[in-house]
């Protein structure tokens, strides 16, 4: 059961305000948290709960079509959302997110999504606890390092395209990374 468009755009925009809310735990102040950035973390996120056989329910439910794009896995119908600036709180640029009002709400979204998210969240945090601080680049390189996103991305490339549907079941069952080198801490 997928969620429709206008709930996943909510639940993204969830997702952003708790990564912002953690990265300013390290003093940092340069909200360079663009379109590139937003969405390498949300494929993070979402394959994060994942790993060691966790729960499916985001990839399945919420953020649920990926495509391999040049800089790496792209959840396209949020994609396409951010660079159209229909997101409900926030704007999301080259460079970094606005906020478009002065307060956001919650409150009516699914507690079990927000608690999917919250602990997708917890998760790679515990895999990289600097991910959200990590600049675009980096998170591209290391999104880069997912076979499933190689093998579709090499086919997109063979039709003569710049993008390829992922197919779920071999997002899940991909290995996963979350920083460049296992022995480093980003």
């Amino acid at each position: 059961m997928s969620i429709s468009k206008i709930d996943k755009s909510l639940y993204f925009e969830y997702f952003l305000s708790k990564a912002i809310e953690h990265s300013k735990q390290y003093d940092f102040e340069n909200n360079d948290f663009s379109i590139l950035k937003s969405q390498k973390l949300l494929f993070l996120l979402t394959v994060a709960n994942i790993d060691n056989g966790g729960s499916q329910y985001l990839i399945n439910n919420v953020f649920d079509n990926f495509v391999a794009m040049p800089y790496g896995p792209v959840e396209i119908d949020l994609y396409n959302e951010t660079k159209s600036n229909s997101l409900n709180f926030f704007s999301i640029t080259s460079s970094k997110l606005i906020m478009k009002c002065n307060s956001i709400s919650f409150s009516n979204l699914d507690t079990y999504i927000l608690n999917e998210i919250d602990k997708s969240i917890q998760l790679l945090i515990e895999k990289n606890p600097l991910i959200f601080i990590l600049k675009a680049n980096v998170l591209v390189e290391i999104t880069h390092l997912f076979q499933s996103w190689r093998l579709k991305y090499e086919e997109a490339r063979l039709n003569g395209s710049f993008k390829e549907n992922m197919p779920k079941n071999l997002i899940i069952n991909d290995n996963k990374y979350y920083r460049l080198n296992q022995f480093e801490l980003i």
